[in-house]
C-alpha cells in the first residue's frame, strides 16, 4: 500500500471478519468497501458490507486498490481467470489490486481439505 493515498478507494473482496479491512484501516485508510458472506460479523465490527460474489455480481463502481485474500481459493482455474479480469477490469486509472493464493507445493490441482485443517473441500491451482 506504500505510495497509495490515504483517501483511495478500495474494496475488500471476500472479508470474513474484517480483520484485513481493520487492519488497512490502522494506517489511515477510512473509504473501504467490504464484501462476503459473513455479513454479520462485518456490521458487528462496525462496517456496512455488500453481499458480493466475485463471479456472478459485477463491480457498480471504479476503485483504486482491490484486494482478495484467500478467495481465489474456492473457484475453478476458469473462474479464478474470470474473477481476476473482472478485478483488473473495476480498477481506476493506476490502480491496484493485491491477491493472496495458496501455493500447491507438493500438491496436484484438485479439490482437497488440504492437511483437514479447513473443514471443506477448496480447489488448489
Amino acid at each position: 500500500m506504500d505510495g497509495l493515498p490515504k483517501g483511495s478507494k478500495i474494496f475488500e473482496v471476500g472479508s470474513t471478519g474484517g480483520r484485513d479491512a481493520m487492519a488497512i484501516q490502522t494506517l489511515g485508510y477510512t473509504n473501504i468497501t467490504v464484501s462476503g458472506v459473513t455479513l454479520g460479523l462485518l456490521e458487528q465490527q462496525g462496517f456496512l458490507p455488500l453481499k458480493f460474489n466475485l463471479i456472478t455480481d459485477d463491480f457498480t463502481e471504479k476503485y483504486d486498490f482491490i484486494c482478495c485474500w484467500a478467495v481465489l481459493v474456492h473457484f475453478a482455474k476458469s473462474e479464478a481467470k474470470q474473477a481476476i479480469r473482472k478485478m483488473f477490469e473495476a480498477l481506476n486509472n493506476n490502480g491496484r489490486i493485491a491477491l493472496c493464493v495458496q501455493s500447491r507445493d507438493g500438491y496436484e490441482e484438485a479439490w482437497m481439505d488440504r492437511d483437514g485443517r479447513i473443514g471443506a473441500k477448496r480447489y488448489f491451482l
